[in-house]
């Protein structure tokens, strides 16, 4: 259980009263500061009726509140910004010049983050704007006169609590009260309600901000961490909050280290398949009535396993660092689990024979300790390879049998598919979207990044065994099919049947793919 009152200091020693020790608490000193003498008059109000506190004076300026905060020497005051003769900023540092222990909360009619950075910055422990209810503002000034800053329920101060607990773990090197602060955001039981969920979202963020070496070195902060990144990962799947701010919680997730994927091989995933998922073989309806080049045509494949998830940042990083493969866009991909973009086609198929000998090599180890499993059977004897899709392989695993034209139905969802709808504009983290958008639980085929297959553009024939694909793209000049739309597409172009097409050494911030193993041959 946590600790509620982890953040107060080491207690003080009891008063003093003729030479007794009282345990009586002394109530806490507060000066009010605001030029609107109606709003004075409510806050006094309110904390005179509350106990545990004491207000020991108003001030209607700048200039008024320091001299009094001198003359009174209040445990905390509430501040406006926006103050006549001296504003609230500049009357705080005066304040704290002489009585640097008074703790400051800016109380405002201003509700932007980057105001309450600015109060942060100068001095203030906390930001509130007027809004707040009475609760949440008598809960801050306890805990401003805790020492704790105050975690303001308005995401947009985000940056401000960042701020604040960055300059409190590098300046004091207390790593205690930011900790308790993660497990208070992030406690082993909570709710499912949106605020529990930012919470959550803010949570990785401090870690982030205190550094994961830091954290690490703490028992506390190991556990917290694994809960942490265990509730991001349950925050994207469930689709809690907006598609932007799963995206942004995929992102703290990718920093913090997502679970999902095994470091230890290659950063692919930690399942029993490594990320693999079987689609059956048989017939399938291709395309649709929308473009001359996407006409109903029945296809036949034999069993293949698609990849869940796109290729990522960090599975690309293993290979250039294991081949020395000369990739230098790497300003485009700088966060370990977004998929890897800027890929030419070329490059990509270079991943594929890597990574092919790569996971041949664990399938023999599996096979080697007694692991039944077809898949590596396949690998190992050389009948399965593992290789960019077909068109055909593209679209059956993201439509299955059902034919639905998006994600899940005929008509697109835009929280669940990273077109230009959703206004994300950047590549997703990998699952951050939707987990499953196609029905055999394949992530992200719809938006978020063009897609490399193995089919020459406007080609019936997918090299489908009985040609290299390699030497006939370029020997001939031919151009690549691209599947699956992207994150700054129009929905339209979300459709599983939408084909695109691209030179083979074109690369774009956008271009990126994903890995299938079949029968056919290998690239």
């Amino acid at each position: 259980m946590v600790n509620n009152n982890i953040f107060q200091d080491p207690p003080a020693a009891a008063n003093s009263v003729d030479g007794f020790c009282s345990t009586v608490e002394r109530p806490i000193r507060l000066l009010i500061v605001d030029d609107h003498p109606a709003l004075r008059f409510g806050l006094t109000a309110l904390f005179e009726h509350t106990p545990g506190f004491i207000v020991v004076g108003e001030a209607g300026d700048g200039e008024e509140a320091v001299e009094k905060a001198q003359a009174l020497k209040p445990d905390v005051i509430l501040m406006d910004l926006a103050l006549p003769k001296k504003n609230g900023l500049d009357a705080m540092k005066d304040i704290h010049l002489v009585n640097p222990e008074i703790r400051v909360i800016i109380f405002t009619a201003y509700s932007e983050g980057g105001q309450g950075l600015l109060a942060i910055k100068a001095g203030a422990i906390g930001y509130l704007a007027k809004d707040t209810s009475s609760k949440d503002l008598v809960n801050a000034v306890r805990d401003a006169h805790q020492g704790k800053p105050i975690v303001a329920n308005q995401t947009e101060w985000r940056e401000v609590i960042l701020y604040a607990f960055g300059k409190l773990v590098y300046e004091s090197e207390d790593l205690n009260k930011p900790l308790a602060l993660v497990a208070e955001l992030c406690p082993e039981k909570t709710n499912d309600s949106e605020f529990a969920w930012w919470q959550v979202s803010l949570a990785g963020d401090i870690l982030h901000e205190i550094g994961l070496k830091r954290v690490s070195d703490s028992p506390f902060g190991c556990d917290l961490l694994i809960r942490v990144q265990t509730r991001l990962v349950h925050l994207i799947e469930k689709q809690r909050l907006t598609p932007r701010e799963r995206n942004n919680a995929g992102k703290i997730l990718s920093k913090l280290g997502d679970p999902r994927f095994n470091a230890a091989l290659r950063y692919l995933p930690a399942d029993e398949n490594l990320g693999f998922t079987l689609i059956p073989a048989g017939k399938f309806l291709m395309g649709s009535n929308e473009q001359s080049d996407e006409k109903p045509q029945e296809e036949t494949l034999l069993d293949y396993w698609m990849g869940l998830y796109p290729v990522t940042v960090a599975q690309f990083r293993a290979f250039t660092e294991a081949t020395n493969y000369p990739f230098e866009r790497w300003q485009y991909n700088d966060i370990d689990m977004l998929p890897v973009v800027s890929v030419t086609w070329h490059e990509a198929v270079e991943y594929t024979k890597w990574v092919n000998d790569e996971i041949r090599q664990f399938a023999e180890e599996q096979l080697a300790s007694g692991v039944k499993n077809p898949l590596w059977q396949g690998l190992v004897e050389n009948k399965l390879q593992i290789t960019l899709p077909t068109k055909a392989e593209w679209e059956k695993a993201a439509r299955c049998m059902e034919g639905y034209i998006f994600p899940l139905g005929n008509d697109l969802d835009s929280d669940i598919a990273n077109s230009s709808d959703p206004k994300i504009e950047d590549t997703d983290s990998t699952e951050s979207v939707l987990p499953r958008n196609s029905l055999d639980d394949l992530l992200d085929v719809s938006g978020n990044i063009w897609e490399w297959t193995r089919s020459v553009f406007g080609s019936m024939d997918d090299c489908d065994g009985n040609v290299d694909c390699e030497d006939l793209i370029k020997s001939n000049n031919l151009v690549c099919t691209l599947r699956g739309s992207s994150f700054n597409d129009r929905s339209v172009v979300a459709r599983w049947v939408f084909r695109d097409s691209s030179d083979p050494v074109d690369w774009f911030t956008n271009y990126g793919f994903r890995l299938v193993i079949s029968s056919i041959l290998p690239l």
